[in-house]
């Protein structure tokens, strides 16, 4: 006898999650169950869509039966907004990054590099902060 292929499906977005990309792995997994495959996926914790992305558990009803899922651990410590929990490096610089390396003139948000943005980003570069998220009315990053 045969053994069906299998299919292990490495998802981060995958039901309860409310992200985006869930219907495509959804829609996936489930033809390849209908189809006869063995799947397996691999997803992070229900905890971890909830505290990060949201959770819908009506999505998780959507999926085949014989399909597998095997939840791991996930910490996603950039995403956490529990400042008791913070390092010692997050206290001290709480906001470094892209928002450094945007040109003051330029106009252009950090996700809109430029090519001077992209030569000076190989640069070493010195902790900057912002006061809040980059907009086109906020004040421009300051080097500390």
């Amino acid at each position: 006898m045969t053994r069906p292929p299998h299919l292990l499906y490495l998802a981060w977005g995958f039901p309860p999650s409310r992200a985006g990309g869930v219907y495509r792995a959804l829609a996936t997994v489930n033809a390849f169950a209908a189809a006869g495959w063995d799947v397996t996926v691999v997803t992070a914790s229900r905890e971890t869509f909830e505290r990060y992305t949201g959770a819908d558990a009506s999505l998780e009803e959507r999926v085949d039966p014989r399909v597998v899922v095997r939840r791991i651990p996930f910490a996603w410590p950039a995403q956490d907004t529990d400042v008791r929990r913070y390092g010692a490096l997050r206290v001290a610089l709480p906001r470094s990054g892209p928002a450094c390396d945007a040109s003051p003139t330029s106009g252009r948000s950090p996700s809109r590099p430029t090519a001077r943005g992209a030569a000076r980003s190989r640069r070493p570069r010195a902790p900057c902060t912002t006061t809040r998220p980059w907009t086109s009315r906020s004040r421009r990053p300051t080097r500390t």
